[in-house]
């Protein structure tokens, strides 16, 4: 290795605090982040729903827009736990809200 080079990696392992993180070990970590994306990803696909980020989702409601007044919503079978939803995968709360709300209770219906 040159001694220029030597001297940049050098610097670079002293601003790190001694730390020092070869380029494989480095692509070995995005790999492993963008494979456990897929994976959720994936597992959300195999249901057949969405998941929550391609939807939007949110804790809180959107005014009173909120998933217990959902017609996609699945209540909880114990009070106080997270439902379920036709289209979203995973748990979601009776106050979340995502961009595929729709009144469980439109205008004009009875």
């Amino acid at each position: 290795m040159c001694s220029q080079r030597r001297a940049i990696t050098d610097r670079a392992t002293a601003i790190a605090g001694g730390f020092r993180l070869s380029r494989r070990r480095w692509l070995q970590g995005c790999a492993g982040g963008v494979l456990l994306g897929m994976i959720g990803s994936v597992a959300a696909h195999a249901e057949g729903k969405l998941p929550k980020a391609a939807v939007s989702y949110q804790d809180h409601p959107n005014g009173s827009k909120r998933c217990s007044t959902c017609s996609h919503y699945i209540p909880a079978a114990k009070a106080g736990e997270a439902g379920r939803c036709e289209i979203v995968a995973g748990p979601v709360g009776p106050l979340g809200y995502c961009i595929v709300w729709a009144d469980a209770n439109p205008k004009g219906c009875t």
